[in-house]
């Protein structure tokens, strides 16, 4: 058996009942390749999985939603504290804007629910100008670099 082989064995075979030269397994060639090959690919399945998570390869998106989080006497107004809600839809990898009209439609609803009853209404949508941009708060520089 090679030398550079004779540490990487995994699956030593036991001798039975006796030891030689003060071991109680033999070291094989076959068991020291196995042993190699087996150390490698999960070397390489391991720097594979680094770099996807280094470059956000296939990203998953996870939601959480809890009903009946709210009581029914909690109630956020809108229009009083000028809440303002800006949506775009972009690729992964190129943050290209995908906003084309003939493609992509955004519909907005508000419910509200009053005594048992739901009342739902459509949210007049429309594209950002530069005025509606000024109304936000500027973007921390952390959030900025991950956009970019």
């Amino acid at each position: 058996m090679p030398r550079f082989l004779k540490n990487f064995d995994l699956f030593p075979s036991p001798i039975p009942s006796f030891n030689i030269k003060g071991k109680t397994t033999v070291q094989t060639f076959a068991g020291g390749t196995l042993s190699l090959i087996i150390y490698v690919v999960t070397l390489l399945f391991a720097a594979l999985k680094l770099m996807h998570l280094c470059s956000k390869h296939n990203p998953s998106i996870n939601t959480n939603v809890q009903k009946d989080h709210f009581k029914p006497d909690d109630i956020f107004d809108a229009k009083e504290r000028r809440f303002m809600l800006a949506v775009t839809l972009a690729d992964y990898y190129t943050n290209e804007v995908k906003d084309d009209p003939r493609y992509v439609k955004w519909f907005a609803n508000y419910a509200e629910h009053d005594k048992g009853k739901k009342k739902e209404r459509e949210l007049p949508m429309h594209r950002c100008t530069d005025a509606d941009y000024e109304k936000f708060y500027p973007v921390d520089e952390v959030s900025a670099e991950r956009v970019n």
